[in-house]
């Protein structure tokens, strides 16, 4: 059996499907994983959750666009929720982009697919109003079910849940376990428990291996916000996804896969880890699409290689540039990651970030206000591209 760095005990096959798992959605542009999801389901490969039912999205008047004004002005600029509302409701690019899908398609029922992954419904909710309370911007609850052909995905458990008290940023991660023990005793986690259950039954599988037979255990991370007019198009938060893979085989990769820093603590004071296993953790750390430097320093401070490569050649700073989140990449630059690497096909950071911007362009989208900064800074010395 061959034996792969970080993955101890898998076939190299086995590897690339878990590293596949880990990775899906996170490294494809959102604009260019809709149109995989929806071609994948006009041919019949991508198995939703349930069928699409009336549309119940709701648009916002002038008070809620002055208040997701607000919201968008208080994130980061690298945040991906900004980046995710702004196409929404800023410089519409979603929506332009949207449009332009619906064109392609005169099927009723993708049209309210494609509005149902891309959009907020914009109907408050009465648990909306707890998380405000409790000062909880954000829940993601990991939620373990059952494929069921006739009823599709029916959630059974949950095996992790990450509480945010700010919806980016370092610190916005609850770690203080009095503070979590007060969400459980309140009630709140099971109200929060039974609305990402409801919400887990839209999961989908994305067809890229044989869909989930009768039976089969599956996986899916249900993001909650407390603001109907969210939603995260990076991160999936209207569109989640199915998987089979078990983060108990790789717990510390799938912590950081999600930013889970209770998780990564516990796993980096309670285990020894070898710097192959480290360095995969990093790996995933660097595609989360926000702020995860939190995450991020914990494992390099393990040991992780800051210039660690893949098999390709590909660096954690290369892995970060689609991200397009410069809190983590600059973090990456500041712990020695090397500008002047090169993939075997001979890709650097810079000429990666190059490609970011050849997409925008051609997708008509408006670049990131910070992307000359990221330019400048993974340019690499000497000219070399």
């Amino acid at each position: 059996m061959k034996q792969v760095p970080g993955f101890i005990g898998l076939t190299a096959s086995e590897i690339d499907e878990a590293e596949g798992r880990l990775a899906i959605g996170l490294m494809l542009r959102p604009l260019t994983k809709l149109w995989l999801c929806f071609m994948l389901l006009g041919c019949g490969l991508l198995l939703p959750g349930r069928s699409p039912q009336a549309p119940a999205h709701v648009s916002p008047n002038a008070v809620a666009q002055s208040h997701i004004r607000q919201v968008i002005e208080s994130l980061p600029l690298d945040s991906s929720l900004r980046r995710s509302l702004e196409g929404l409701y800023v410089n519409h690019d979603t929506q332009k982009r949207l449009d332009e899908m619906k064109r392609s398609t005169s099927s009723a029922f993708l049209h309210q697919a494609m509005e149902e992954w891309v959009l907020p419904d914009g109907i408050h909710k009465p648990w909306m109003d707890d998380m405000k309370r409790a000062g909880l911007k954000q829940a993601m609850f990991e939620v373990h079910g059952v494929w069921n052909t006739n009823t599709h995905f029916q959630p059974k458990a949950t095996k992790r849940i990450v509480y945010r008290k700010q919806y980016d940023g370092t610190g916005s991660q609850i770690t203080d376990s009095r503070e979590l023990a007060q969400i459980k005793e309140r009630g709140l986690e099971s109200t929060l428990q039974e609305a990402a259950f409801q919400k887990s039954k839209k999961a989908i599988w994305f067809g890229i291996d044989s869909p989930p037979k009768d039976g089969d255990a599956c996986i899916t991370d249900i993001y909650l916000f407390d603001d109907e007019w969210l939603v995260d198009n990076v991160l999936k938060t209207n569109q989640p996804g199915l998987g089979r893979y078990n983060p108990e085989q790789f717990p510390l990769a799938y912590a950081a896969l999600v930013s889970d820093l209770v998780t990564i603590r516990q796993e980096l004071s309670t285990k020894q880890f070898s710097e192959q296993q480290l360095n995969t953790a990093l790996f995933q750390a660097v595609g989360y699409p926000s702020n995860n430097t939190d995450v991020i320093s914990l494992i390099l401070k393990a040991g992780a290689n800051v210039n660690a490569e893949r098999p390709g050649g590909s660096t954690p700073l290369m892995d970060a540039v689609p991200t397009l989140n410069l809190s983590n990449i600059k973090l990456l630059l500041a712990s020695g990651a090397d500008v002047n690497r090169k993939t075997r096909n001979g890709s650097t950071a810079y000429s990666l970030a190059l490609q970011q911007i050849k997409q925008f362009q051609e997708n008509d989208a408006h670049l990131p206000e910070y992307m000359p900064e990221m330019l400048t800074l993974l340019k690499p010395a000497g000219g070399v591209l």
